[in-house]
């Protein structure tokens, strides 16, 4: 099985510009994500809810553009994730401090496409035969996770307009800026198995910790 793959220059720069232009929009509606003693993840978001209401293009192009490539690449069927709030989100890291702690996602497949990387973020992932052996310690060792920084992982750096598809609830990963200052803005769609059934403590553990709210 394909763990991961990134679709180099799947968005036109002039279609990256434009999206860019219309999250820019709704800036004021972004939330901060940020947790006591650095347990968890640090970024503003667009909420799945609020990009569902005004920017309608980003959803219509998750579904007709993403989707397909998705379920290619996982060689089954999959839908949009059940919750709208992670369904489809807008993360953006603007602030030295931000980064995306190593974590599992809570979704069976997700498509991360970048509209701009100028912090030169990295998308890290260890290799699944080390991230099958650290999923029992994962959460015991949450508070730590300089940790897993030791296992055996593949550095990912995107590029505007570049898709990273991603078994990320098999696969421990994180996000990570190696260059001082600009930002990273990208879009993020969440996909499910249909028979799929959620873990209700690890749905309230990822939305309290990964996406800002509780919702």
């Amino acid at each position: 099985m394909e763990h991961w793959r990134t679709v180099r220059a799947f968005l036109s720069g002039e279609r990256c510009a434009h999206f860019a232009e219309q999250i820019a929009v709704q800036r004021h509606r972004f939330v901060s994500v940020a947790r006591p003693f650095g347990l968890g993840p640090t970024y503003r978001t667009l909420r799945g809810e609020d990009i569902h209401r005004y920017l309608p293009e980003i959803v219509e192009f998750g579904a007709t553009n993403v989707q397909p490539v998705v379920e290619a690449f996982a060689g089954r069927a999959l839908r949009s994730a059940r919750n709208r709030g992670r369904a489809v989100r807008v993360q953006l890291f603007d602030d030295a401090s931000h980064a995306f702690r190593w974590h599992f996602d809570t979704s069976s497949v997700a498509a991360l496409l970048t509209l701009h990387n100028a912090n030169a973020t990295q998308t890290q992932i260890v290799a699944p035969a080390w991230s099958r052996r650290a999923r029992p310690i994962y959460y015991p060792l949450y508070w730590a996770p300089g940790l897993f920084s030791l296992l055996p992982h593949t550095a990912v750096a995107a590029g505007a307009g570049d898709l990273l598809l991603m078994h990320g609830s098999r696969l421990l990963h994180r996000g990570v800026p190696t260059a001082a200052g600009g930002d990273r803005l990208l879009l993020v769609f969440a996909y499910e198995d249909p028979d799929r059934r959620p873990t209700p403590w690890r749905e309230r553990f990822n939305k309290y910790l990964n996406t800002g709210y509780r919702e």
